[in-house]
């Protein structure tokens, strides 16, 4: 598998399935979606089982415990063995499609190692030391 798409989840299936509705934009941009979703009560969990059920190269990993946002990533990441990674935001949509598979392609091609939107969920000197290393993001 070469492509995977990784979205940790929280418990609002409502906003789960917003962000699924813009993923059959792009759905075919990649060889699987994995989400990881987080603090789900049965109900929930069922709502998005049949929700996913019709979506292409999906799985879907309900866990009804609140876990840390950074210990889903690193699940997710153990989870695929995909050579290339979209880390996905539940609160983050892509709403046209061709975006994913440009970037991916621009990595495949060894154009770039890694393509990123800049965070502001850091320290300032986190930030700061991130702009000294690889200079300030493209827009």
């Amino acid at each position: 598998m070469a492509r995977a798409a990784l979205l940790p989840a929280g418990s609002d299936p409502y906003l789960l399935a917003y962000w699924l509705r813009h993923y059959r934009t792009w759905a075919d941009e990649g060889d699987e979606l994995v989400v990881y979703a987080c603090g789900l009560s049965g109900e929930e969990a069922l709502y998005l089982v049949d929700l996913v059920a019709p979506l292409p190269h999906v799985r879907f990993i309900p866990d009804p415990r609140r876990v840390d946002h950074g210990e889903v990533i690193g699940r997710l990441l153990r989870s695929t063995d995909a050579a290339h990674v979209l880390l996905c935001e539940d609160d983050a949509y892509i709403r046209q499609p061709g975006i994913v598979d440009a970037m991916f392609r621009r990595i495949e091609s060894g154009e770039t190692d890694a393509i990123g939107s800049p965070r502001g969920s850091a320290s300032m000197a986190l930030i700061e030391a991130a702009k000294d290393r690889w200079g300030e993001p493209e827009a």
